[in-house]
């Protein structure tokens, strides 16, 4: 059983841009907040999306492994969104 992804466990890799709803993770990527799916999730937009798997790429990651690293930092900014980001926001 997978362990349930926690803010505290991954806040401090993040600058957070609570104003603009987007947040820039330590490796590069930035995402941004765009809308709220009918289901309940929310729709992003991954910022300079090329130019960071580019160097990820270069640091010798193939590209499987970097879709897994950007899915991942698309569910901690999730996290972060719906738990520090909408309360401020509304």
């Amino acid at each position: 059983m997978e362990k349930q992804m926690k803010t505290d466990d991954f806040i401090q890799d993040w600058e957070l841009k609570i104003e603009e709803k987007s947040a820039r993770h330590k490796s590069g990527l930035e995402i941004e907040y765009v809308y709220d799916n009918p289901d309940g999730t929310i729709y992003v937009e991954l910022k300079e999306l090329t130019e960071w798997m580019k160097s990820q790429l270069e640091s010798v990651r193939d590209s499987k492994e970097v879709r897994k690293l950007a899915n991942r930092l698309v569910n901690e900014f999730t996290i972060i969104y719906k738990e520090k980001m909408t309360i401020i926001n509304k």
